[in-house]
């Protein structure tokens, strides 16, 4: 669309994320709870004040961490 004298044409950007519902250390606590048993996920979420898809984001990542630190300690410790 052209522009009327004197407007300048704002860049086009991404839409930026959402800032995460818990900080790093919350989420750790997180995933303790949930893995040891004590909580349920319904627990968490009324415990963290978040919803039940945001428990199973925390979850899913730290799954992912877990795969990829176990990928790279085998990749490391293979000898020919």
């Amino acid at each position: 669309m052209p522009l009327r004298g004197g407007e300048a044409e704002l860049p086009r950007t991404r839409p930026t994320e959402q800032p995460r519902s818990l900080n790093p250390r919350q989420e750790a606590q997180l995933v303790t709870l949930y893995r040891a048993g004590e909580h349920s996920v319904s627990e968490l979420e009324d415990l963290f004040g978040i919803t039940r898809s945001t428990v199973y984001r925390a979850l899913q990542r730290d799954t992912r961490r877990q795969h990829a630190g176990a990928t790279v300690r085998n990749a490391t410790c293979e000898r020919p």
